[in-house]
């Protein structure tokens, strides 16, 4: 039981590291950037293959495999499944701000001996939780320097998200103060925001989820890989991606 800390990983240059492995595993070409999908369809009556419609122009494809929001997928599958469009727009999705804060190590006056702590909604605090990167993994900051990650907002304060950047930063110093005592000017402070990245699994989810893939069964040469269905984690995403790999090459039921 437990959080298992020594299984945490990542890459030297953080997780764009990952994709960018990934495009130069593939050949040229492969990759087409700034091309929004508008449409998938059949090419014709008796043919498995399916048109994409991109902003750059259609191409033709023998699979097509959706990796995209749950909304952003019901639109695109709606004329041809409308049963798993319409369980795919009842998905939910919470927002989170992080606000990143490269802290010098003297400024926290009860140093801290964790990777991070989450925040129990009964204490009425701003904050869903903190991270320490830099005690995290090794090279995230110098070695008198901490790297801090707060997380606003989700589905519970999702207020707090209408703050701009700079109330978000004294938000997460307020909240610093009182739980570590930080003091002092931060060296680095930056939000990041993702926008309903976050699917929300309510009651009935694995039903919802059942219904959704039957229906994208119904539909030879298309299938759908989402955080929004078995997992929100990198790893239960990757499972599903290579299963689906596996099918669509033939290599895998």
């Amino acid at each position: 039981a437990g959080a298992r800390y020594d299984q945490f990983r990542t890459f030297p240059d953080g997780m764009a590291g990952f994709i960018n492995a990934l495009v130069h595993s593939l050949p040229d070409q492969t990759c087409r950037l700034s091309s929004p999908v508008q449409s998938i369809s059949r090419t014709d009556d008796t043919s498995l293959s399916w048109q994409v419609q991109t902003t750059s122009g259609n191409e033709q494809f023998d699979q097509v495999v959706l990796a995209t929001p749950a909304k952003i997928a019901a639109k695109l599958v709606q004329p041809h499944a409308p049963i798993a469009a319409e369980k795919l727009s009842g998905i939910e999705s919470a927002s989170t701000a992080i606000v990143v804060l490269g802290v010098r190590q003297q400024d926290i006056t009860r140093p801290v001996t964790t990777f991070g702590f989450v925040v129990p909604r009964n204490e009425r605090r701003r904050i869903l939780a903190g991270s320490f990167a830099s005690t995290k993994f090794a090279g995230r900051a110098p070695e008198d320097h901490v790297l801090v990650r707060v997380f606003i907002g989700g589905a519970l304060q999702s207020e707090l998200l209408e703050n701009d950047d700079e109330s978000l930063i004294q938000i997460a110093r307020e909240e610093l103060a009182d739980l570590i005592g930080l003091q002092g000017e931060p060296k680095i402070a930056k939000v990041i925001r993702w926008n309903d990245a976050m699917p929300q699994y309510h009651v009935g989810h694995l039903e919802r989820v059942r219904q959704i893939e039957e229906a994208i069964a119904q539909l030879p040469g298309v299938s759908l890989v989402s955080s929004a269905l078995h997992g929100v984690g990198i790893a239960p995403v990757i499972k599903a991606a290579k299963k689906t790999a596996q099918r669509v090459i033939g290599t895998g039921a």
